[in-house]
């Protein structure tokens, strides 16, 4: 017996199965399985301290070979996040959301980052490239 099979079938719209076994019954997992996003936003503008605090945490995170290879860019320009969000029609909170932050694989950020601490790290690789790609 499935104990998850009517949060998986709202979820995904057909039959999981789960496997041999009886996975635990775990409120947790039921709320995340059953978690909605609703993007409505406050009003209030998020101070720059804070975006840049959780930035800071978001790149102390661990990732493969601690090597961080990811840049954002902070689109704050009215004029570019219009330009931006009628690339995305589906997709109002680009326009409506307090910060838009766009999220990037760098792989040239290791490149840089060794230039600056005057540790060359030859990063041009495809194992680079997919480091940039999967973390991101």
């Amino acid at each position: 017996m499935n104990r998850y099979s009517d949060e998986l079938k709202a979820r995904f719209g057909f039959d999981v199965e789960l496997g041999d076994g009886e996975a635990p019954d775990d409120p947790w997992l039921r709320q995340v399985l059953t978690r909605r996003t609703q993007r409505r936003y406050d009003s209030r503008p998020v101070p720059e301290a804070l975006v840049r605090l959780l930035l800071a945490a978001a790149f102390s995170a661990s990732s493969k070979s601690d090597y961080q290879q990811a840049s954002v860019i902070w689109v704050q320009n009215r004029g570019r996040r219009d330009r931006i969000a009628a690339l995305f029609p589906d997709m109002p909170w680009i326009g409506t959301a307090p910060v838009f932050l766009v999220f990037l694989g760098d792989a040239r950020r290791l490149d840089r980052i060794g230039e600056l601490r005057g540790h060359r790290e030859d990063n041009g690789t495809m194992e680079g490239f997919f480091n940039a790609t999967v973390e991101v």
